[in-house]
């Protein structure tokens, strides 16, 4: 038995061409889960952020908020969140640098007023190029300050300049922080998760739940939050719609999503 670690965005979910996870990759799913396999999606995301209309099929284990939040079968395995004190203080500084905000929970997102208007101005310029969104909602930092639930992840969007560095270098020996490529409007994305907590930790805590070996793991991604996975992982492997940088660290590259990278990668390893 194989467990096989997916990544969401970039691996099972193409945003560059189809907007949607490609029937070459939900039939690789259904196919290697049918051999005695099992599939872990092991995501960035938080679990009120993966909906039926992005996974429509059914995986075995899920890792959410990059590695805070494990379940299988609805049983949590894994649940770390914030402290209230650390959460406030990230929250004041990002409110004073002006940064976009969005807390992460088991349950809901919230989001601060900048967040709010980076995501609208996101999706009207994928909907100018042919994209079709779900309507989104959201809810405000002030919904959570009214009734406050865990938060696994914190997720910001700043431009380059000093007040991020200053940030970062201020909790750093609290958080983990990872930085994803700059959007078209020239701001960048950053994850900020709990000192230690990723998704390579996720791995290892699923292979000892299972019984099963590392040696008997198999990990996709395309993004430095997929790092200590792919390192961590027997087999560690890129999209070849991902960054570089991991490309390089990786075992090998498959083709990208798009044009069935995964599908034919499970082919290759006799996944399928």
């Amino acid at each position: 038995m194989k467990l096989i670690f997916l990544d969401i965005d970039g691996t099972l979910l193409d945003h560059d061409v189809l907007h949607d996870v490609p029937p070459s990759a939900k039939q690789a799913v259904a196919l290697t889960r049918s051999k005695g396999n099992k599939v872990i999606l092991c995501t960035g995301r938080s679990k009120s952020s993966v909906n039926d209309q992005i996974i429509d099929f059914e995986t075995d284990a899920q890792v959410y908020a990059a590695g805070a939040h494990i379940e299988e079968k609805g049983q949590i395995i894994e649940w770390k969140a914030f402290d209230s004190a650390l959460l406030s203080a990230l929250i004041d500084e990002l409110e004073n640098a002006h940064f976009g905000i969005v807390l992460e929970g088991r349950q809901h997102n919230y989001y601060n007023e900048a967040a709010v208007q980076h995501f609208i101005t996101l999706d009207n310029q994928a909907s100018q190029n042919g994209a079709q969104l779900p309507e989104r909602t959201f809810l405000s930092l002030m919904d959570h300050q009214r009734d406050p639930q865990p938060i696994n992840k914190l997720t910001f969007y700043a431009l380059d300049n000093e007040n991020l560095h200053a940030l970062i270098h201020q909790f750093d020996k609290q958080c983990n922080f990872i930085r994803h490529k700059v959007d078209p409007n020239g701001y960048i994305g950053y994850e900020c998760c709990l000192k230690n907590i990723h998704k390579g930790r996720a791995v290892q805590i699923v292979c000892d739940h299972y019984g099963v070996s590392l040696a008997d793991s198999i990990a996709y991604g395309d993004s430095m939050n997929d790092a200590e996975m792919i390192q961590t992982a027997h087999l560690g492997i890129a999209m070849g719609n991902g960054v570089e940088q991991l490309k390089q660290m990786a075992d090998e590259v498959c083709g990208k999503v798009s044009e069935d990278g995964l599908y034919k990668s499970f082919q290759k390893h006799g996944l399928i």
